[in-house]
């Protein structure tokens, strides 16, 4: 036989073993005729296994075959998982394999008997394909007319009997074909209402709306309207369908949907319903029924995921983003229950009273990982640091036991507020967003870290496609108002300020970035306005520390004194203690680089009393004391700091450097200082530094006598200074350009530099240190 006229093998439609088949096309496995659910990554491992039966396939090639090289995976840990959901969907046992066995550090291996499955026969090479006949009506002579067509009154009859038959049949198909029409378009936003128990056993009173929301929400293809946004149009957490169906209106959503749970016999029907929002009606409805307790959740996931389908979800997605709710969340209702008390605690800002509940709920489920999760959450706003980080990273190593978007929530929260591996988080988000593009989270999220991390060009563009992917959130506005504050982009943020929409918007954050860009333009009436709408506001201090910056800024110390003072104040009664340790390190640092030693030492020691664990106030409380020549306290305060948290971004690559730096200039070694800030340089304009890297980095060579370096740096901080505008290190970043101008020849640049400063602080408290150097700079180098 010539090789070249061989055929290729034929691929199989799926495969056989023991009690299992595979159906590749349909991406389905079957357990003795019965399907056994199981995600894509560990479906997909199973061919892969089975294409090579009694082979080893190395880690490399499952890397190669089951993930993206540009996706973002811990590889080593997702394999292990994949490999054990496999196992768990085969029954298999890791210790004493049937079918998938492990070898170590190199792969893995299908030591089962399988049979490939073809589903049509294949054609011998030299079979020829039959002829087709024509199908032919035989009609009896005596019914042919002479024109060789049946008579008329039988043709009718028979036309009659076809249209008799095809009436019913054109009713089904049009039912079946309005059945598989989507409820709802791509473009629609739905609104997740309530689940209600109807059923008369309390247990379930309350519990099953946050396992309703989680499994919809663990669809990519839903644009739903967000939690928060939704529960703020409601006002209470037990609305009726009334007030759930107009919140929908407001919110712009096309449909609303609801559940509820009833008795049926011995056992329980779920089912949800889905209404259009602009006219009350019923779109469509889903429900499962179960003999048992035991079986509710894995019923809600059921129905949760027909009502999925027939709002136009495809099957592949559901089998990609599908996670059973008892895995996603908790098998205990008890647990559940737990946990729903403690959100709504939570919710209130009643931390410690949350802490309760949350820990009732892992006590109930101890591998809930939400639980642990929330539980960090509390602990972080009440203060507790240390304790936060531990349930957080309890939460972390259970976040297999989650749906995806759930998975993708806790590791975002774990890199952002918990290791502060703000690169990490960026990923995380960036997958996020590739995965469920119209979640508003991710994008959000982007925007923000872009700029905390200083970088605000980054920042515009996803703040602006979270607010077109949902209007009616204010948050992205104040992180869109920021980022354009931050790139000095004033035009578009005097018309964001000034848009009516926002006259009330509650965010005080929006209300800071108008109040800044204000100040920026010297407009001090829509300065004191911007300040009037925070009034009573739990989050106030932030506008009123903002406003003590500005005192600070312009020389008025004895007024930002009073200032901060009354903005901690504000925090502690607002339950805010680790913001009020933040607002008194900022001062902190402040004083000790205006040159008030005294008064730096005491704050950095108050702060340090109010938030012990807080990485942002040990970081600022060991540099204030760096500055102040306080040496050996600042550096116990760095170790601990590290030892705490070795993976933070911030402290490792910006706060820690410029600690190093400050101690370094106390030694008089000002080359060392330079090298301990290189580090820094694409941290410049990270928000928690106010600019004073560059300012650091400046005084280092300064000492060093390398003027011209000294000034470039100063002029590094001038040129940015829309990155915080209200920062003082910007003027006293100008006062040691005028020096380095001095001290390298160029009196005349130094003056002008010098009278600017004179004008800023025209009414700045005489007592004021940077005035008096100032003085001290013009008296020791006049200019000629």
């Amino acid at each position: 036989m010539n090789p070249a006229s061989t055929p290729s093998p034929r691929p199989c439609d799926g495969y056989r073993f023991g009690p299992f088949e595979v159906r590749i096309g349909a991406g389905v496995l079957f357990h003795n005729g019965m399907r056994v659910r199981l995600q894509e990554i560990p479906f997909r491992m199973l061919l892969v296994l089975l294409e090579q039966p009694g082979q080893i396939v190395t880690r490399e090639e499952l890397r190669n075959r089951l993930w993206d090289e540009k996706t973002f995976v811990e590889f080593d840990n997702n394999l292990r998982v994949a490999a054990a959901k496999l196992r768990e969907a085969l029954r298999d046992d890791a210790a004493s394999p049937q079918f998938i066995e492990t070898i170590a550090r190199r792969g893995y291996r299908f030591i089962g008997e399988a049979s490939p499955i073809f589903d049509t026969p294949a054609l011998a090479p030299s079979e020829p394909l039959a002829p087709v006949a024509p199908s032919l009506q035989i009609v009896p002579p005596s019914q042919i007319a002479l024109d060789g067509t049946p008579p008329r009154r039988g043709r009718r009859r028979l036309l009659l009997a076809l249209c008799g038959a095809a009436l019913p049949l054109a009713t089904a198909l049009f039912y079946i074909w309005r059945q598989r029409q989507p409820l709802i378009h791509s473009h629609d936003s739905v609104a997740i209402g309530g689940f209600l128990n109807r059923s008369g056993n309390h247990n379930y009173d309350d519990v099953l709306s946050l396992p309703f929301r989680i499994k919809m929400e663990e669809s990519p293809y839903l644009r739903l309207v967000s939690r928060d946004s939704f529960a703020h149009l409601l006002k209470n957490a037990d609305a009726s369908l009334a007030e759930e169906m107009q919140a929908c209106r407001q919110s712009n959503a096309h449909a609303l949907l609801t559940g509820e749970l009833t008795s049926h016999g011995q056992g329980y029907e779920l089912q949800i319903d889905a209404w259009r929002c602009s006219n009350g009606r019923r779109l469509g409805t889903e429900s499962v029924k179960t003999d048992s307790q035991a079986g509710i959740l894995d019923a809600l996931g059921q129905a949760s995921e027909k009502m999925r389908l027939r709002l136009g979800e495809s099957e592949e997605s559901l089998q990609k983003f599908s996670v059973p709710l008892v895995q996603a969340t908790t098998s205990s209702v008890a647990a559940l229950n737990a946990f729903r008390l403690g959100e709504e605690k939570h919710a209130t800002g009643l931390y410690t009273e949350s802490q309760t509940f949350y820990k009732l709920a892992i006590d109930f489920d101890p591998q809930f990982a939400l639980a642990y999760l929330q539980l960090g959450r509390s602990y972080s706003n009440a203060g507790e640091s240390s304790l936060s980080r531990i349930y957080a990273q309890k939460a972390f190593d259970l976040r297999e036991r989650t749906t995806d978007r759930e998975k993708l929530y806790i590791s975002s929260a774990y890199y952002s507020f918990y290791t502060g591996e703000v690169h990490r988080a960026i990923e995380v988000y960036q997958l996020w967003m590739s995965l469920y593009p119209r979640d508003i989270v991710p994008v959000n999220n982007l925007a923000v870290e872009y700029n905390i991390l200083g970088q605000p060009q980054k920042a515009a563009p996803y703040a602006r496609k979270a607010i077109e992917l949902d209007p009616s959130i204010l948050l992205p506005y104040s992180v869109l108002a920021e980022a354009d504050l931050r790139s000095g982009n004033y035009t578009e943020l005097n018309r964001l300020c000034n848009d009516p929409a926002h006259a009330n918007d509650s965010a005080v954050a929006f209300h800071v970035a108008c109040y800044k860009s204000a100040f920026v333009q010297n407009n001090e009436a829509v300065m004191q306005h911007q300040t009037q709408f925070v009034q009573g506001a739990a989050q106030q201090s932030a506008m009123l520390n903002e406003i003590a910056a500005v005192s600070f800024y312009r020389g008025r110390q004895a007024e930002a004194d009073r200032g901060f003072v009354t903005a901690r104040q504000n925090a502690i009664a607002n339950n805010l203690p680790e913001f009020a340790a933040e607002i008194i390190v900022e001062q902190a640092g402040l004083d000790a680089d205006a040159g008030r030693p005294a008064q730096a030492a005491q704050l950095a020691e108050e702060a340090l009393h109010y938030a012990p664990h807080n990485i942002e106030v040990e970081a600022g409380a060991a540099l204030a004391l760096a500055r102040i020549g306080q040496i050996a306290r600042a550096e116990a305060i760095s170790r601990k700091a590290t030892a705490e948290s070795p993976l933070d971004t911030q402290l490792q690559f910006v706060e820690l450097p410029s600690v190093n730096a400050a101690i370094a200039m106390q030694h008089n070694q000002p080359d060392e200082a330079v090298k301990a800030l290189e580090p820094a340089r694409p941290y410049d304009q990270v928000v928690v530094m106010g600019l004073s890297p560059a300012y650091y980095r400046g005084l280092a060579y300064l000492q060093g006598r390398h003027w011209q370096q000294a000034s470039a740096e100063f002029r590094s901080v001038l040129d940015h200074r829309a990155a915080s505008p209200n920062s003082p290190y910007i003027l006293l970043s100008q006062l040691e350009l005028g020096h380095a101008l001095q001290l390298s020849g160029n009196s005349q640049e130094a003056t002008a530099q010098f009278q600017q400063l004179e004008e800023v602080w025209k009414n700045a408290d005489t007592d004021f240190p940077p005035i008096k150097l100032l003085h001290l700079y013009e008296h020791l180098h006049p200019a000629r």
